[in-house]
């Protein structure tokens, strides 16, 4: 999965959790009014969205309590590089 394509995949999910609060990349989820705990309701549905591509965040040691310490999409943007170029790498070796 390109890493254009996960970083768009990972800020549609966060948006539409947030139900339409104006999100980019670079926007920190305090300004949007979206704090520690509330982070935590990314979890689910992005791991969802995730596992229809063959990615686990929670096999990465991702928990829904890792979106507290989150500030913004883009550092949620920046699990996905570390989780995906292992798996991939496996693919490869096994294909």
């Amino acid at each position: 999965m390109p890493q254009s394509e996960t970083d768009q995949l990972v800020l549609d999910t966060i948006r539409e959790v947030a139900r339409g609060r104006p999100l980019s990349a670079g926007t920190r989820f305090t300004r949007v009014g979206i704090g520690p705990w509330q982070r935590q309701r990314f979890f689910g549905p992005l791991r969802l969205a995730l596992l229809r591509r063959g990615l686990d965040i929670h096999d990465a040691g991702v928990t829904r309590e890792s979106f507290k310490a989150m500030q913004s999409p883009s550092e949620v943007q920046r699990l996905i590089p570390g989780i995906a170029n292992p798996l991939a790498a496996k693919a490869g070796a096994e294909g």
